[in-house]
């Protein structure tokens, strides 16, 4: 398959994964498409985008910082190339400090708090603009909207929507699957 009929399949692909509508392809297929891709184009700029365009049920708005994402690594070894590379670009104490969860299937967000309060929740959009849902993530379940008293913090907090299967059973058994019900 050539490059450009790659890249059509997955940015279609991508399109309707983040619209909410059901899937064109398993994520064990798009998985293989994505990895021809980087054996026939490692610099090809489809790897320099994330998630889709922000829909228009929102207000867009810039993100502070870029929002990528992240780097699937499958075996050690990628996994600590990918650290050599974080290291490089950040202080080695804060490479050295590291989380590692399972893969969560959800709505990548950034929270920002002023003071201890919650100002403002943005999906990660393209990376690069968001929308804003604060209205919608104060009403979640987990969300704090205001840090306990006497803490100040002001920044950002990234993290990730989920809905757990047994809910997304009981409550949207409409929706193709938890993602897509969650956004």
């Amino acid at each position: 398959m050539d490059v450009n009929k790659l890249v059509r399949r997955l940015v279609g692909a991508r399109r309707v994964y983040y619209s909410g509508a059901e899937p064109i392809m398993s994520d064990v297929a798009f998985d293989s498409l994505e990895s021809q891709l980087r054996a026939l184009d490692p610099t090809n700029p489809f790897f320099r985008s994330v998630g889709f365009a922000a829909t228009d049920g929102f207000e867009k708005v810039r993100h502070t910082a870029s929002m990528g994402s992240l780097d699937k690594v499958q075996t050690v070894i990628e996994l600590g190339t990918w650290h050599a590379g974080l290291s490089s670009a950040i202080s080695n104490t804060q490479a050295n400090s590291l989380v590692i969860s399972e893969k969560l299937d959800g709505i990548s967000i950034s929270l920002r708090y002023e003071l201890g309060h919650l100002v403002q929740a943005l999906t990660r959009g393209d990376g690069v603009e968001g929308e804003d849902i604060t209205r919608n993530v104060v009403k979640m379940q987990g969300v704090v909207v205001d840090l306990p008293h006497g803490q100040h913090f002001s920044g950002h907090i990234r993290g990730e929507i989920i809905l757990r299967k047994s809910d997304w059973k009981a409550h949207f058994p409409t929706y193709s699957n938890p993602r897509n019900a969650a956004s």
